[in-house]
């Protein structure tokens, strides 16, 4: 079991370490940054695929785990999951400033009391999970509640400003942004659950 705590620790650091690289990359859009977001991808999808080999290996050892040590292996399983679609869609956030005709645009929107959400909750994390502090988990549930919140109110801006033909792309492209932060709240309530 320590070997998977260790290894969820590395993740949730890649994964803080993603998601601080991707408000970079909307302040200042870089392609050598989005480079290496994409690059830390493929070391987050290795530590999640590690955690969950460590999780099988733990299962089907010689020592049978009990069921409380059964569950607390399946909830790692998840969680590392759920962390790796969380880098996975910091991904496509960055990806998706390549297709602005202003970079600017996102700056006349909301977007960072989004990262604010997804920071709380994984700071919270390590006393959810190491801890198995409930009260903490609950508040990383809620985070998807403040994110879906957040993106309804600017869903609903950029369907009005769509409506006026003017800068389409650049708005759809917002919205895009928008929604992988939305999701990234799906993976967050995932994890608190």
């Amino acid at each position: 079991m320590l070997e998977i705590e260790r290894n969820f620790k590395f993740l949730l650091v890649e994964i803080e370490r993603q998601i601080a690289g991707t408000i970079a990359v909307l302040e200042h859009r870089d392609e050598k940054a989005i480079a290496k977001i994409e690059a830390r991808d493929d070391y987050i999808d290795n530590l999640k695929s590690v955690i969950e080999n460590a999780c099988f290996a733990t299962l089907h050892g010689e020592t049978r785990p009990n069921a409380p040590e059964v569950a607390r292996i399946r909830a790692f399983h998840i969680i590392g999951s759920n962390l790796e679609r969380v880098g996975d869609h910091a991904v496509n956030v960055v990806r998706q400033t390549r297709h602005y005709d202003d970079p600017e645009c996102l700056k006349r929107y909301a977007y960072k009391p989004f990262f604010q959400e997804i920071r709380n909750a994984l700071a919270w994390m390590p006393k959810a999970v190491l801890e198995r502090d409930m009260a903490t988990a609950l508040k990383i549930c809620r985070c998807e509640l403040h994110l879906d919140r957040l993106y309804k109110q600017e869903f609903d801006r950029i369907r009005d400003e769509l409506r006026t033909g003017f800068n389409t792309g650049d708005l759809l492209t917002t919205l895009f942004i928008f929604r992988y932060l939305e999701r990234m709240g799906d993976a967050l309530l995932n994890v608190g659950e």
